[in-house]
């Protein structure tokens, strides 16, 4: 009432958690521009709504459970947006942004939870969610995202097993081999340590990304990776790997959210 009365965006969340007939008072409100108000000797039974008066939905797909069937009638005043799930790389901006952990630790967890959700077909579940939780508690924790780190592997398992709905022990398995796959074919993580590999410092014989990112950041001294990609003109995925391979060389660190070359 007080959206429609002030001229303010209502923000319905979830509508379809609600029944059919509870949204019928949105009817006219978003056709005639009139809210039927319950009947008072305070107040009139009807309320003008305000020219400037905006409604925004949300829902999940009808297949969730607990959700119902939207009735036609209000489908025929909204205009409906899917909203898919978010590609790799915005997933990994999304979680290291939230979370404050590296990129590459990030993308690992993106590619970890979206092979065991293929392996269980359970593609229909949010994997940005499970990533966010696995992610914050290796945050807050301390915990490398490693595939050989045992408190790592709980977290995915207290995470991921109750996400299918296969047997706990098939889950488990399934869980175990990604997993486990990922130690010899995980991304490569850099280590930061004293003294870098003085054979790999020289740019030479880097490829072309990775040489104009090296030379990039001899005269930036510090970029991040948006500033990278965006000022070289370089496609995100090819960013990607030549920063992923400068790190595993030792010929760069990550500061926060910043990338700078070895002293």
């Amino acid at each position: 009432t007080m959206a429609c009365r002030e001229g303010f965006t209502l923000v319905y969340d979830e509508f379809n958690r609600s029944r059919p007939e509870v949204n019928n008072v949105l009817l006219s409100a978003l056709e005639e521009k009139i809210l039927t108000l319950p009947p008072s000797s305070n107040q009139p039974e009807y309320l003008q709504v305000h020219s400037q008066f905006r409604a925004i939905f949300t829902s999940n797909p009808e297949e969730y459970c607990g959700v119902h069937a939207t009735q036609d009638a209000l489908m025929d005043r909204l205009v409906t947006i899917n909203m898919p799930e978010p590609d790799e790389l915005t997933q990994t901006e999304i979680i290291a942004q939230k979370t404050g952990i590296r990129r590459e630790d990030a993308l690992f967890i993106v590619n970890l939870v979206k092979t065991f959700r293929l392996r269980t077909a359970a593609e229909k579940t949010s994997g940005l969610r499970s990533c966010l939780m696995i992610a914050k508690v290796c945050a807050e924790h301390d915990i490398v995202a490693t595939p050989d780190h045992a408190d790592f592997r709980d977290i995915c398992a207290d995470v991921l097993l109750s996400r299918t709905n296969l047997s706990i022990e098939k889950s488990t398995t399934l869980l175990w081999e990604v997993l486990n796959d990922n130690l010899t074919e995980s991304l490569p993580f850099a280590e930061e340590t004293d003294s870098p590999d003085v054979s790999a410092l020289s740019p030479d014989p880097l490829k072309e990304h990775e040489q104009k990112i090296y030379h990039y950041l001899e005269q930036t001294h510090k970029a991040s990776f948006h500033e990278i990609y965006k000022t070289l003109n370089i496609k995100q995925d090819q960013a990607e790997k030549a920063i992923h391979s400068l790190l595993q060389k030792n010929l760069l660190k990550q500061q926060d959210q910043f990338y700078i070359l070895f002293e």
